[in-house]
């Protein structure tokens, strides 16, 4: 059922972007809200078994203090539904209404009014993980998203969500240069970019002391390999398209160019795999947003409308593809 709610919600959003009709809308809309109550009632993520398992308690240990935004939240909730079920239907709630603020902040900065953002970043595959596994993540990344669409508005309610995002799950801490990088202060794009690429030089000193922890990469399929390969080629691609600008091109794109510097620097350390896909998910949302808002200056309105339907099928597609994730629909 699962797997084919989400096929479903592919070909809508396929056809909504190339015709972004309300009524079209309307109707993906209520498959997302059958596909959620589905994913829920029959939830096949591994780790949803621990997430069942936590809303029966809050402690004071180290990971509920560390991040007790999303523990605190999900355990109150439980605490009055009492149903397991419904409680993580209005956790769901909540992240789907901070995505219909990050696309009414793309409909303020672009003058839009459609949801094609919406849609192109509900079934990509690196929401797709959180939503059905790595929930406490979700959350992070869609308070970090969020945090970094007002950036240029608000400072303050910025910061106010990246808090938030770090203190649901900590790996929302390298996304600071990123925000820095969008904005800090009323510093030039040169400054920007110097003080962003000098904290992810820092990160990477850190995660050179966290490796000396680790036992080395997992076995099998090197995911982190799949990971800067993808950011490889987009920087490729896009520096290209921007004349080999290197300063317009972060000023674009910092995603690419902070996603790029991490992700190698974790590749180039025995830091374990799960940590280098884990940060290359986080990072790819960030991606979709820079190329979503990348494709409002193609003036040709068919480009357009394929470059849009090519990062839908892009990060969508590869759920189906790969045995892993489609075991969890």
């Amino acid at each position: 059922m699962g797997i084919f709610l989400y096929i479903i919600l592919i070909i809508l959003g396929a056809l909504y972007v190339t015709k972004p009709k309300k009524q079209l809308f309307y109707f993906y809309f209520i498959v997302i809200i059958i596909f959620i109550i589905t994913i829920r009632i029959y939830p096949k993520g591994v780790d949803f078994v621990e997430y069942y398992r936590y809303l029966h308690y809050f402690t004071f240990d180290f990971r509920h203090i560390r991040e007790f935004v999303y523990f605190f939240i999900s355990f109150n909730i439980f605490n009055v539904i009492n149903n397991e079920i419904i409680t993580f239907i209005l956790l769901d709630v909540i992240w789907v209404l901070i995505l219909f603020k990050i696309q009414q902040q793309l409909h303020l900065e672009f003058n839009s009014k459609n949801h094609i953002f919406f849609v192109i970043i509900f079934t990509s595959f690196p929401l797709f993980f959180g939503y059905e596994n790595i929930y406490r993540q979700l959350f992070a990344e869609i308070f970090s998203l969020y945090a970094y669409s007002i950036r240029t508005q608000s400072i303050n309610k910025s910061n106010l969500f990246f808090i938030l995002a770090i203190f649901s799950h900590n790996t929302a801490l390298v996304i600071l240069p990123l925000l820095m990088i969008r904005k800090n202060f009323n510093f030039s794009i040169k400054i920007r970019v110097l003080t962003s690429t000098g904290l992810s030089i820092i990160y990477i000193l850190l995660f050179e002391i966290a490796s000396q922890y680790k036992s080395g990469h997992e076995t099998g399929l090197n995911m982190g390999i799949f990971y800067l390969l993808i950011f490889t080629i987009l920087v490729y691609i896009f520096i290209i398209k921007n004349n080999f600008n290197i300063i317009t091109f972060i000023d674009k794109f910092p995603s690419l160019y902070i996603g790029l510097i991490l992700i190698l620097s974790l590749v180039l350390l025995p830091i374990g795999n799960m940590v280098v896909e884990r940060i290359g998910m986080f990072f790819l949302i960030f991606v979709i947003y820079d190329l979503y808002a990348y494709s409002f200056n193609i003036t040709n309105k068919y480009k357009q409308v394929l470059f849009r339907l090519n990062l839908l099928l892009l990060f969508s597609l590869p759920v189906i593809l790969f045995q892993s994730s489609r075991n969890m629909l």
